[in-house]
């Protein structure tokens, strides 16, 4: 009987070593894996960014309603700009009637004085892409943005022209925070709300004050867009014009 194993009758040569075959099938799976999880993060980074953008979009609705209570007990006629707490923090609200900026029309005729205020691009251009924009309600305030490519004019175009202005002439209240008054329905008016939250959305709408008193403002128009920081960066220009 023989004391030691007997010599395997075939020896595999690769043993210890991948086949040429078995590494392309675990390179094959890898690249699968990767893929995946690739995937797999990008719908979850989706998913959190629309939880954020709807989180945004209910807390300034709710913000947006508190404004709207502030400027039916005060007094103010004019630009109106305060702070007000948020669920996710402060939110900065801009308030201007519609009424006193000037018409697509009275734009375009005061085009040379509203580019060179607004720092625009192509001034020589202004006042026939002003005079283009259709007055679509839903629409009206990225045609008048894109009127121009300074960033100067697509961030505080809307707080000077609009196509329910009745301005004659280029005038500007300076802001002011909301002042104590009877109440005042302001049936009939258009306001613009521009409301931002300490993340950057901006919930930027034009509202019919309809004097009901469960549903005070009717949406004319709206934007939502990530557009910075809290900060008004449209009193400066506006400390340069006349008061209306």
């Amino acid at each position: 009987m023989a004391c030691s194993s007997p010599e395997p009758a075939t020896r595999d040569t690769d043993a210890g070593f991948a086949t040429p075959a078995a590494a392309a099938i675990c390179l094959a799976m890898a690249v699968t894996v990767t893929a995946v999880m690739s995937l797999a993060l990008t719908a979850l980074r989706a998913a959190r960014q629309d939880l954020e953008r709807t989180q945004a979009e209910y807390g300034l609705a709710g913000a947006r309603l508190a404004a709207v209570q502030t400027l039916l007990q005060s007094a103010n006629v004019g630009r109106v700009r305060w702070t007000l707490a948020g669920d996710q923090g402060p939110v900065e609200v801009l308030a201007e009637p519609e009424a006193a900026k000037l018409s697509l029309k009275a734009a375009a005729d005061n085009a040379p004085a509203l580019g060179a205020l607004l720092s625009a691009r192509s001034p020589e251009r202004l006042a026939s892409a002003l005079a283009g924009v259709a007055p679509d309600a839903g629409v009206i305030g990225d045609a008048i943005a894109g009127a121009d490519a300074s960033p100067t004019w697509r961030l505080c175009a809307a707080s000077f022209v609009s196509p329910y202005g009745l301005a004659p002439a280029l005038t500007s209240d300076r802001p002011a925070p909301p002042r104590p008054g009877p109440v005042n329905w302001r049936l009939g008016q258009l306001w613009r709300l521009r409301l931002t939250d300490a993340h950057g959305w901006t919930d930027d709408s034009v509202v019919r004050f309809t004097g009901a008193g469960g549903h005070p403002i009717a949406v004319a128009a709206r934007r939502f867009t990530h557009s910075g920081p809290l900060g008004e960066r449209c009193d400066f220009i506006a400390q340069d014009v006349p008061a209306s």
